[in-house]
């Protein structure tokens, strides 16, 4: 459920919506990142398969709307701890 809200989220910013809805988005984007991650467990002693690629998609998605967010503010920071993890998700995949 993370890649809808961060999809949305990049997407109002480039058609202009008004910055309370994609700050709103990307509060979605992170109650759902978090309460994925209290399941990574389980996901990780799942056998591995296709499925698990789908969490590279939305990781990807959430830090990109976050970058989008940051310029000049504490977010770059965030954004580039979403970054670190969405590359070691991605390398962990491959």
């Amino acid at each position: 459920m993370l890649a809808p809200a961060a999809v949305v989220g990049v997407a109002s910013m480039q058609y202009g919506a008004p910055p309370f809805l994609t700050w709103m988005l990307w509060g979605m984007g992170l109650f759902q990142a978090l309460w994925a991650g209290t399941q990574a467990r389980r996901i990780a002693a799942l056998p591995f398969g296709v499925p698990h690629w789908g969490m590279s998609f939305p990781m990807a998605a959430f830090t990109a709307l976050t970058f989008r967010l940051a310029p000049g503010s504490v977010m770059t920071s965030v954004g580039l701890v979403l970054l670190a993890l969405t590359s070691l998700l991605v390398a962990a995949l491959v």
